[in-house]
């Protein structure tokens, strides 16, 4: 949780870099709350978004809807991302 959280708070000062760092680092932990991992998946995804990596963007939506998680909507937030091509 905490390197989700750290990851929040690099992403909202757009300091990109240490943000995809803070939530790989969160995919990596424990994994406690299990909601952090679908969640890292999507920040990732607005990471890459704003670099327009658009592919790596694509493969964090497609691992965060593979979570099947839908803490807080987060599912809605993927299918609403994903391009029609890649939604299941």
């Amino acid at each position: 949780l905490t390197s989700y959280r750290a990851g929040e708070a690099f992403l909202a000062q757009n300091n990109l870099q240490s943000a995809a760092n803070a939530f790989r680092a969160a995919l990596n932990a424990d994994r406690h709350p299990s909601w952090t991992v679908v969640w890292s998946h999507i920040r990732l995804a607005a990471v890459y978004a704003r670099t327009g990596e658009r592919d790596r963007m694509d493969q964090e939506l497609l691992a965060a809807q593979a979570t099947g998680d839908d803490t807080n909507g987060a599912q809605s937030i993927v299918n609403a991302l994903l391009p029609v091509n890649l939604r299941g």
